[in-house]
């Protein structure tokens, strides 16, 4: 896991890069200075503990140096310990290993203050731009949120029935995904290495989402994507109901699935709306009807696809 939150830290740190780039090159200003502010402001608090943690500031600069520390110390606890007594009875009595759990419990904390600090701020202003700039993007954005909420709940679900049978459906869906995608014969790079490397992705994706990778109408894959969710969603909450009544009647697990269905439900309408109102191909035959000069279709069609890409 310290390992995983290493990249994401990383990730974050580009994608806020590029996301305030991207608003400063718009002439939107103002969103990318609050973008950058936002940043800032979380650094400057997170810096600030870990300088006091640590006696010094240089040598944990962006937090890196944690991270390391962390998997250190988390390593030798788990591979190096010396006390067979330690090993059997799993107490944290060894100094190493009481550094790995106070390091790992440092990250956590300070994470903390950057979902509050950073990630919440920022949540709240990128929903302002989509209310505020593009209702269609607003729409998308919720069909997206309450479908994947629903279907990250219900895997979940599994997961607490049985973590192998989570596995296995997750595996199994990839699969399924990857050989579609194959049917498709996609061409997104220019080598086949690469091309391979994009379809098993884009696979992953298809695990939670649906995703268009051709750019093609998408009418009928989504209706069977979503048709086979619906069903998946219905099985793994029937499969509580009824063979895991002990789990299914804990108050937890009651709200989880009501949960998941209210979310699903939300989800499909949104979906629906999307689709019916405000896709991309509604206004292209809004357009189409108003009349165009003969030979700008095509480069119509063309720059569509590019820029609603994944939206369709």
């Amino acid at each position: 896991m310290p390992v995983l939150g290493f990249f994401i830290y990383v990730a974050d740190i580009i994608s806020d890069i590029f996301v305030a780039s991207n608003f400063f090159c718009e002439g939107k200003y103002l969103w990318s200075t609050l973008t950058l502010v936002f940043r800032l402001l979380a650094s400057t608090v997170v810096q600030t503990f870990i300088s006091a943690i640590n006696k010094t500031y240089a040598d944990h600069v962006f937090s890196f140096s944690r991270y390391y520390f962390a998997l250190k110390c988390g390593f030798q606890a788990a591979f190096k310990q010396n006390s067979c007594e330690d090993k059997l009875s799993g107490s944290p009595t060894s100094d190493i290993h009481k550094q790995a759990i106070d390091a790992v419990t440092d990250i956590s904390m300070l994470r903390v203050f950057k979902i509050f600090l950073e990630t919440t701020p920022q949540l709240l202003l990128q929903i302002y731009i989509l209310v505020e700039e593009d209702k269609t993007s607003l729409i998308y954005f919720f069909y997206k949120l309450f479908t994947l909420t629903s279907w990250i709940l219900s895997v979940a679900l599994t997961t607490v029935l049985n973590f192998k049978s989570s596995l296995i459906l997750l595996t199994f869906l990839w699969i399924l995904s990857f050989c579609w995608i194959l049917k498709q014969h996609t061409l997104f790079c220019k080598s086949k290495r690469m091309e391979y490397l994009y379809r098993i992705t884009v696979g992953i994706i298809l695990t939670f989402t649906y995703f268009n990778i051709k750019g093609k109408k998408t009418k009928v894959d989504i209706s069977v994507y979503y048709t086979v969710r619906v069903l998946l969603t219905s099985v793994i909450l029937y499969i509580c109901l009824v063979w895991k009544p002990l789990v299914i009647n804990q108050i937890h697990s009651k709200a989880v699935s009501i949960i998941i269905v209210f979310t699903l439900v939300l989800g499909i309408i949104f979906l629906v709306v999307y689709y019916r109102i405000f896709h991309s191909t509604v206004y292209g035959k809004q357009d189409r009807a108003s009349g165009e000069a003969d030979g700008m279709s095509g480069e119509k069609a063309v720059v569509s696809r590019i820029t609603n890409f994944i939206m369709q």
